[in-house]
């Protein structure tokens, strides 16, 4: 991410560790668990860094990877 003062001078709000209830596409607006309604411009929305590994047999084996990206 970003340093503090670029997303501040691009005019960029984020909020970290918030839980989104609803996404409102036609209002533009999203409302959070805890009641708080942010309207956006443009919305990008980053569900976490944590890969997530499906429960099948041989996951853990050698030479199987989890990929996350098509970018070599």
């Amino acid at each position: 991410m970003r340093p503090e003062d670029y997303l501040k001078n691009a005019d960029i709000e984020y909020k970290l560790k918030s839980s989104v209830f609803k996404v409102n596409t036609e209002k533009s607006e999203i409302l959070l668990h805890s009641g708080e309604h942010i309207h956006y411009d443009k919305l990008l929305i980053a569900t976490g860094s944590t890969v997530v590994k499906p429960s099948i047999p041989g996951i853990d084996s050698k030479g199987v990877y989890i990929v996350r990206t098509n970018v070599d």
